[in-house]
């Protein structure tokens, strides 16, 4: 089962990403005039609708309650705010690179999780998982590395890290997931997982558009909605909708590091995604290889239980 909803996840959460991605790019080079983050809060909000109809629909035979508990609200309030930050640097950086240059570093989280898990609610793997790390670290660093073997190419990987604003974003996305899983399942323990995605999605969404309406005032912000774009978010948005439902339900079958470490395997499929569907073709066997050494990473780290 839990096998099951990672690929399911995997797989739709991966072309909900390259819709999104593509959306981004002709809203900021198309004709298009739309920010990321107001196609991030629409595509959360149009995904909790859909989350909402199906809480009430389980709320109605008796299957979820509204949570009440203080260890969920407060839980939620973490993870919130902790995705809100990651999601924005992520949908900027679609706007600016390659979408295969930004999914690798994806495996940054299961590493960091490891730690995470630890310190708050002692879970973690054993040390055999360090071949896992080593492996994501490196699949990384020659993603991004030069051909040659000069001091130039060697570093390039640390370079671009501050010197690409794309690339920049890419990585400081990576790392806020590694804190909010932690509290995504202390959320969904404390209630449901339902409940848990329902707010969640809701609150990101709400977020993200608070921050474009301050970002960009008032009236540009209201230019960019119309019925068309919001139709889109509906359409797309189902697409998260179910990637949400699988990924939640596998913190009922395992840990927090496990499950980070399997929800990595959509990095391959939006690598795939953007050169099909993005025409993002440059280099594409090193990405390839790159995003199957990060999934290997992820998935050892899985194992080494």
């Amino acid at each position: 089962m839990l096998f099951l909803l990672t690929a399911i996840g995997a797989i739709t959460a991966a072309f909900w990403t390259t819709l999104n991605a593509k959306y981004v790019n002709d809203g900021n080079h198309g004709a298009g005039h739309w920010s990321s983050s107001f196609v991030l809060g629409g595509s959360m909000l149009a995904a909790s609708l859909y989350m909402l109809a199906l809480w009430l629909v389980l709320w109605r035979i008796g299957y979820v309650v509204f949570p009440t508990s203080g260890l969920f609200w407060s839980s939620l309030a973490v993870t919130v705010a902790i995705n809100i930050t990651f999601e924005i640097f992520r949908f900027k950086a679609y706007g600016l690179v390659d979408m295969a240059m930004i999914a690798p570093f994806a495996g940054i989280s299961p590493i960091l999780t490891i730690l995470t898990s630890w310190l708050i609610i002692s879970e973690a793997p054993t040390a055999g998982g360090a071949l896992g790390i080593f492996l994501i670290a490196f699949s990384i660093y020659f993603l991004h590395i030069g051909d040659g073997q000069s001091w130039a190419n060697i570093t390039a990987p640390f370079r671009a890290i501050w010197k690409n604003r794309g690339v920049r974003y890419g990585f400081l996305a990576s790392i806020p997931p590694a804190l909010s899983i932690v509290f995504d399942k202390k959320a969904v323990l404390a209630s449901d997982p339902i409940s848990f995605a329902l707010f969640a999605l809701f609150f990101i969404g709400l977020g993200a558009w608070i921050f474009d309406f301050l970002a960009q005032g008032k009236t540009n912000f209201l230019r960019q909605i119309n019925g068309e774009r919001i139709g889109r978010f509906f359409r797309i948005n189902l697409l998260l909708f179910v990637s949400n439902i699988s990924f939640t339900f596998m913190f009922l079958f395992d840990n927090v590091p496990n499950v980070s470490a399997l929800r990595r395997l959509v990095i391959v499929a939006e690598v795939i995604l953007g050169y099909y569907m993005l025409k993002q073709r440059s280099n594409i066997k090193k990405r390839i290889i790159a995003s199957l050494g990060v999934v290997a990473g992820c998935i050892l780290i899985a194992i080494f239980r």
